[in-house]
């Protein structure tokens, strides 16, 4: 059941409540099946508890959301919530001991003026370590891009504690990666690491 918080304003959803009388909702970390607390962000695991036919029993479907606090919803519910999605779990890239996924990197950076809605991520093997680049499409003048690059990498440096490699560059740059004359969903992320 999609909540809005208020039953005035269905339109600004704060996620999903859970009917917890017929499924279990576990949120657990991608890598190691282990169930993490309220409020971080993992894979959803759901179990159906009434399914006739084929039960599904802790089925990790790698879609990222977390689960809010139990606690009573704006909208009147005490039915538990999670999270809006977030991504996908099996896209996940470890950075020195920090989960990473292309689709948050990709909103944090299109959160930075400047910054328009077309990115792309790519997962690279350098030396021993796992990296990631971050291609974002500027808006403006090209001269400000390489500080325009700063701002973002500074950004996902504070919020995720990695450092992430970030080019901004010009609209269309990207089609061919993002395939996005040719698909009906553009590309955000493809792994290098072969």
């Amino acid at each position: 059941m999609r909540c809005s918080g208020s039953r005035r304003n269905a339109r600004r959803a704060t996620g999903l409540h859970v009917y917890e009388d017929a499924f279990v909702v576990q949120i657990v970390d991608p890598e190691t099946g282990e169930e993490v607390p309220d409020g971080q962000t993992g894979a959803m695991v759901i179990t159906e508890l009434y399914k006739t036919g084929s039960p599904q029993f802790r089925y990790n479907n790698m879609d990222l959301s977390f689960r809010y606090p139990r606690e009573q919803c704006a909208c009147g519910s005490w039915l538990r919530r999670i999270g809006p999605f977030a991504g996908r779990g099996d896209n996940m890239v470890k950075l020195r001991g920090t989960n990473v996924w292309p689709e948050a990197v990709g909103e944090l950076a299109m959160a930075v003026d400047g910054i328009t809605t077309d990115y792309f991520v790519q997962a690279v093997r350098e030396g021993n370590r796992d990296e990631m680049r971050l291609s974002v499409v500027g808006a403006g003048d090209p001269s400000g891009f390489s500080e325009l690059a700063a701002t973002v990498a500074k950004r996902l440096a504070d919020i995720l504690g990695v450092a992430i490699d970030v080019r901004v560059v010009r609209a269309g740059e990207l089609d061919a990666l993002t395939e996005i004359e040719t698909l009906p969903k553009p590309k955000r992320f493809k792994d290098e690491r072969g």
